[in-house]
């Protein structure tokens, strides 16, 4: 019992290392382009060696803006792709250096956003990488004031990005994360039916549990179940790149309960 115990806290260690891989790789986040956010940072991919890779984005605003007939029909909003090498000399310049920041960009796109509140067409660009892997990073700016600044009114603005390492929805460094998942699923439904056995010997041989058997048996159905939904809800982002908002949630639901009640043991058993 005390092996199987320390077994799977060692696994439950190991598995908390990855608790915040594999996010959806349909990136959305709402911004106010004013200040110091006039350049905004959002998110970063990678595409495999040899890979090619595309990314797809568009914008709106939360909510229609009006400041009557002056009300312009849209608002233009630079967007900005980098390169690893590139950013690299971006996060060295002044914060407030937009200018300094946009220039170095590899890929420029401006999107003139509605100001109805509605969608801007999808522009696609291709990503690719020749001989490493490539580490693309996205960034949207409004270093020419015309925006947030001037009309502080104006909503926040949602920015959408839609990504493809090769045909797969995984940046390079989640590529085998659902692999790993399905094998840790593998690997703790053998802890269970294994505590089962032992649980059931115990009670057949001397008619009663021995106390660590019961808390290491509800840590592992709880591991079970955020495995199981981490599966799915990395299946759906394999799939088309959104998963499942709710798997995920349970899923560290039961992830925290799991680490908890083994916390719990450790120390008891201490």
């Amino acid at each position: 019992t005390k092996k199987t115990t320390k077994a799977v806290a060692f696994v439950v260690i190991l598995l908390a290392i990855f608790i915040n891989v594999g996010n959806a790789v349909i990136f959305k986040k709402k911004v106010k382009l004013k200040g110091r956010n006039k350049f905004h940072f959002l998110t970063k991919f990678a595409i495999g060696e040899d890979k090619t890779g595309y990314t797809r984005m568009r914008a709106r605003f939360i909510r229609p803006w009006t400041q009557g007939l002056d009300t312009p029909d849209t608002i233009p909003i630079d967007f900005n792709i980098y390169t690893d090498d590139q950013w690299d000399k971006v996060i060295n310049l002044e914060d407030n250096d937009c200018w300094g920041k946009a220039s170095l960009q590899t890929i420029d796109q401006w999107l003139n956003v509605p100001t109805n509140g509605e969608w801007t067409e999808s522009v696609q660009h291709h990503l690719n990488a020749d001989r490493q892997t490539e580490l693309w990073f996205f960034s949207v700016c409004d270093c020419e004031e015309r925006a947030h600044t001037i009309l502080p009114t104006l909503p926040k603005v949602e920015i959408e990005l839609f990504m493809i390492n090769d045909e797969s929805h995984f940046s390079q460094e989640d590529m085998y994360i659902l692999p790993f998942y399905v094998v840790m699923f593998i690997v703790f439904l053998g802890f269970m039916g294994k505590s089962i056995l032992e649980f059931y010997n115990d009670f057949k041989s001397e008619e009663s549990v021995e106390n660590p058997l019961i808390p290491l048996m509800v840590s592992i159905n709880a591991d079970i179940m955020h495995l199981g939904f981490m599966c799915i809800h990395l299946f759906f982002i394999y799939s088309d790149g959104s998963g499942f908002f709710v798997f995920s949630v349970f899923a560290r639901l039961f992830k925290i309960i799991s680490q908890a009640t083994m916390m719990w043991l450790l120390i008891t058993i201490s």
